[in-house]
């Protein structure tokens, strides 16, 4: 009865994980950082949420013990040490390969459809615009390349999915981790454009998880994660690049 009772609230204690995760990242990204003033750019207030959000959540959620330097540290060194196994690479590998197949399909489906949003209206003070450049790539590296996947590793297959597994399965638990992983971006994002894409994530990262903990999967996300970011910012530079040369085609040979 006890061990019953004891595997209830471990399912409970997930459950709220979750919720708290979602409130406090839909909060951090749409409430506060658009009240801040704008540092440079909207993206890097956006990255900095992210940082506001999950500070707070891995601080309480690990023991009073662990909040210091030296347990980051020893944290980093363990995740860096898998650098050396094989299975954080070809998680990556499978998780690329998942991606390019599954995001095709999601945009297909229903990548146009838009869920309700709420959001605070944005303060209108920019700062150091022209540092916008440098501060993009640098937040973006830094925080969706390294940081979010390393909190969101400890928090979704370091707490979360254990507890998943342990009260309802292996394949249960991992599948019900990844799924609720995908929802939080759905609800934050306000869009059902990467639902198979973010459970296929899931699945892959918490199968890892599962195998060699979630340090493993930590590193298999901050490839993806880093690869990604570095897509987007050549993207949006040849984007930026191409429409420089629109304008300069655009302009008259006499001049204004």
């Amino acid at each position: 009865m006890v061990k019953k009772l004891s595997s209830r609230n471990s399912l409970i204690a997930a459950f709220a994980g979750v919720s708290l995760i979602i409130v406090a990242e839909y909060g951090a990204r749409r409430f506060v950082a658009p009240l801040l003033p704008t540092l440079a750019a909207a993206q890097v207030n956006d990255m900095l949420a992210f940082i506001l959000c999950y500070s707070p959540l891995v601080w309480f959620s690990v023991s009073p013990t662990q909040r210091n330097l030296r347990s980051v540290c020893q944290i980093i060194r363990t995740i860096l040490a898998r650098v050396k196994t094989w299975l954080p690479w070809v998680g990556a590998i499978a998780i690329l390969t998942t991606i390019s197949l599954l995001a095709p399909l999601d945009q297909w489906l229903w990548g146009q459809i838009q869920l309700p949003a709420w959001q605070s209206p944005a303060l209108g003070l920019l700062l150091f615009p022209q540092l916008a450049p440098v501060l993009v790539v640098i937040t973006l590296l830094l925080v969706n390349g390294i940081f979010v996947p390393l909190v969101e590793e400890w928090l979704w297959r370091g707490l979360i999915q254990p507890r998943f597994v342990g009260r309802l399965g292996l394949s249960f638990g991992v599948l019900l981790a990844a799924f609720l992983f995908s929802l939080k971006h759905m609800i934050v994002d306000a869009s059902l454009g990467r639902l198979l894409t973010l459970t296929g994530f899931g699945i892959i990262v918490g199968t890892i998880a599962h195998r060699e903990g979630w340090q493993s999967a930590a590193l298999a996300h901050v490839v993806v994660n880093s690869i990604a970011s570095i897509i987007a910012l050549l993207a949006s530079m040849q984007i930026s690049l191409r429409a420089s040369a629109d304008l300069v085609r655009w302009i008259p040979k006499s001049g204004f």
